[in-house]
């Protein structure tokens, strides 16, 4: 469980679309979803937005297969406190030009790398749609949601349910990524990592951010 004083989760609907459309889901096995893992998430301010790179799935068949939603499995206080701006994928995360924070304060997500080496310059993130993304066999992508705080108070999700069709049919998969978040109010902002610093002038930076001391 890794803890952060950050985002106001991937909460409410991050569905791209309600349940139940024409055809029902059948329960699929073409993904790889994870085996458990989450975020809790404390004294995040209200009004404050934040990118949270939740967990993702790898497709493991051997065909294409078209993502269509994501769906909240949602615990108490879904859809008060916190609301969903955005839902994206974060693609390319197996190639050398990734991000690795789990949450940002920017949009795209953007992370300053090489510092090491001596050659440090500015990664970000490559974003796609989820809605009618084709992933091909044996790759990778992780959800990007963009949640506001609207009101101080506990929420909580359980889990996920990606749905995807593949050789003409729906099917859906549990993601076990699980997330609580307590929301404040309060005027205090929330500061960008060092590295996401660096490279925030090539992204947006969300409200309720702000640069840390040098």
């Amino acid at each position: 469980m890794i803890f952060r004083a950050v985002g106001a989760a991937l909460l409410l609907v991050v569905a791209l679309g309600c349940r139940g459309s024409a055809e029902e889901p059948k329960p699929g096995d073409a993904l790889f979803t994870g085996t458990g893992s989450g975020l809790r998430m404390r004294d995040f301010p209200v009004g404050a937005e934040e990118v949270i790179m939740s967990a993702g799935v790898i497709n493991e068949s051997n065909q294409y297969v078209t993502l269509r939603r994501l769906d909240l499995n949602e615990g108490p206080g879904h859809g008060t406190v916190a609301r969903v701006a955005d839902v994206t994928l974060a693609v390319d995360r197996t190639g050398p030009d990734i991000v690795t924070l789990s949450t940002y304060g920017t949009y795209p997500p953007v992370e300053r790398v090489g510092r090491k080496s001596g050659k440090p310059r500015c990664l970000v993130q490559k974003v796609k749609p989820l809605e009618g993304y084709r992933l091909a066999p044996g790759e990778e992508v992780k959800f990007l949601i963009r949640v506001r705080a609207d009101a101080p108070r506990r929420m909580k999700v359980e889990s996920e349910t990606i749905v995807y069709e593949r050789d003409g049919e729906t099917f859906e998969q549990k993601v076990p990524y699980g997330i609580i978040v307590l929301a404040v109010d309060t005027d205090r902002k929330l500061s960008l990592y060092p590295e996401e610093a660096a490279c925030a002038h090539l992204a947006e930076v969300l409200p309720g951010w702000k640069f840390p001391r040098r």
